[in-house]
């Protein structure tokens, strides 16, 4: 008989229902991730699922490597950092056949093959494979320039672009020599692009009208006349120039 059962216990709430049919209509009342977070108020399912949430808002880390004392708040992260000790790499591209330690190496790995990108700039729309990418990216639109040059105080949004600036217009070191005219240059794109002057070599066309450059740069500039783009901005009265030359003479206006 019904009666006899066994009663049905809620797990949020620990009220007791004989029948089937009122249990289900109580549980309707809790909401479906019932167990809160006390600190970020997440929600989850199961009460061992926040148990185990709940300790990256703790300083306890419980979990130790036995190899280099290392400790870690979850045990599914020891497993992942155990495998640099035991150089175990169970996850496999099915394309090329290349092994990773963790699962979200490869699915990272994956892109190069998809070609996928997945995080896009809100601003000019521009997408990247990973979020680091898109992160460098950014700094180019808040005109972040955290990286300065200490000789010379020009900020760069890159620490790339910075080491490239202290070669090219500081450092006396010019190590790739030209083979024809024994030039020498700070970067080896620039010795290539040299390298044209000799040889003619004009590898950038326009898609446009098929004219041929020597150098990316002059090809983008190119690329203006055929656009209504203005990119560069005189920071002074707002007007835009199609080339960089004509803001450079223009700000002389203002200096004047």
């Amino acid at each position: 008989m019904e009666a006899f059962r066994k009663p049905r216990v809620c797990k949020v709430c620990k009220k007791r229902f004989v029948f089937k049919e009122n249990f289900k209509m109580h549980m309707k009342t809790h909401p479906k991730n019932p167990y809160v977070c006390e600190v970020c108020e997440k929600r989850f399912t199961k009460i061992s699922e926040l148990k185990k949430h709940n300790v990256i808002h703790t300083a306890e880390k419980p979990y130790v490597c036995e190899v280099c004392n290392k400790y870690f708040k979850r045990k599914c992260t020891l497993g992942m950092h155990m495998r640099l000790h035991t150089g175990e790499k169970p996850y496999i591209c099915e394309v090329c056949q290349r092994c990773f330690a963790q699962s979200c190496s490869l699915q990272r790995h994956k892109r190069t093959h998809s070609g996928e990108k997945p995080y896009v700039c809100e601003v000019c729309e521009k997408s990247f494979r990973y979020c680091s990418g898109l992160q460098i990216h950014l700094k180019i639109h808040t005109r972040d320039r955290s990286y300065v040059c200490d000789v010379c105080g020009k900020g760069f949004a890159l620490k790339g672009d910075l080491k490239k600036h202290i070669l090219a217009t500081h450092s006396r070191v010019k190590p790739y020599v030209c083979d024809m005219c024994g030039k020498g240059f700070s970067q080896k794109g620039d010795l290539k692009a040299h390298i044209r002057t000799h040889t003619g070599e004009k590898p950038y066309v326009c898609d446009v009208c098929e004219k041929s450059f020597s150098q990316t740069s002059n090809l983008k500039s190119h690329m203006a006349t055929h656009s209504a783009e203005k990119p560069y901005v005189c920071d002074m009265c707002n007007k835009s120039f199609a080339h960089i030359r004509y803001l450079k003479k223009h700000i002389h206006l203002h200096n004047a």
